[in-house]
């Protein structure tokens, strides 16, 4: 069986202005292989947990590939599709660019980290990220790790609580998601 990628953040906060939300996003093309299936991945996983992403992104500055996310909402229709960067990206697509390493919007999904960062305005009080992923992520608000998931799993909702304080703010904000390079 194939894997569903899917991610999406759905962020209880207002937004910085007017318009809708807009994230740096930084695709890392890691490789690795396909364990259940035929198919072009070969090689050794590299990326199968939340601490392998976060160890890999100490050791690799530059990304292969850039783009704009509008809301980090991410969600391929259909069980047990794998799809490419472009196709996950949907309309995002389009602001893809920086490729390095052979990257293009066909690049497989499987076997990469994703970074989104930016920055967000959070309401006095509990706020909810209410994250939905197929394998895990790491949440960061303003430098400190506020929520992970740390394996391989089928798309799954985690939600996370985080108290601003008792005045709305501005907070940096950093999703680091991976997608295992082998199948569950």
């Amino acid at each position: 069986m194939m894997k569903q990628l899917m991610l999406a953040a759905a962020l209880v906060t207002a937004p910085l202005a007017a318009s809708a939300a807009t994230f740096s996003g930084a695709f890392y093309d890691v490789g690795g292989y396909n364990s259940c299936c035929s198919g072009p991945f070969t090689g050794t996983p590299l990326v199968d947990s939340a601490t392998d992403a976060v160890n890999f992104l100490i050791g690799v500055p530059t990304p292969s590939a850039i783009f704009q996310s509008t809301g980090i909402s991410y969600r391929v229709p259909g069980p047990n599709t794998i799809t490419s960067l472009g196709n996950f990206l949907g309309s995002d697509q389009s602001s893809l660019m920086n490729f390095t390493g052979g990257t293009s919007a066909t690049t497989s999904m499987l076997g990469s980290v994703m970074v989104f960062s930016g920055t967000i305005r959070l309401i006095a009080g509990v706020n909810n990220f209410d994250i939905i992923s197929d394998d895990g992520f790491v949440l960061v608000i303003d430098g400190f790790e506020e929520g992970r998931v740390e394996g391989l799993r089928p798309p799954t909702n985690t939600n996370i609580q985080y108290d601003a304080g008792a005045t709305a703010r501005n907070a940096t904000f950093n999703l680091i998601y991976f997608e295992g390079s082998s199948s569950q």
